[in-house]
């Protein structure tokens, strides 16, 4: 197995975010890409966080389901995931999201 990528983890569980929001605006499939999305995000993070791989794939199969009778998936669950991870990786960078936006920013200022 690979080392874990909490900057790809978040990737696809924001697209996924996305891909959600395109499904019920009239993009069915889209629900699927949202599931490919969830699965990658959970092999991201399986070597080294496994416990949060194990919240992204009761996600996953909770989207999965979203045809049964269960109560309707919401956005909620997958915002939930990206906090978790972001927590995930500012805690081990020692650096916020906005420090990280702000140091991509000054880079590309003086470039």
């Amino acid at each position: 197995m690979r080392k874990s990528c909490l900057a790809c983890a978040t990737k696809h569980i924001a697209q996924a975010i996305v891909l959600t929001i395109e499904a019920r605006m009239g993009y069915p499939m889209h629900l699927w890409f949202a599931v490919g999305h969830l699965a990658e995000a959970e092999a991201e993070l399986l070597t080294e966080h496994e416990p949060t791989a194990q919240h992204v794939r009761a996600v996953r199969l909770r989207l999965m389901g979203e045809g049964s009778k269960e109560k309707p998936f919401t956005k909620t669950a997958l915002v939930e995931l990206l906090e978790e991870v972001r927590s995930i990786a500012e805690n081990a960078s020692g650096k916020s999201d906005g420090d990280i936006v702000h140091d991509i920013f000054k880079e590309g200022v003086q470039k």
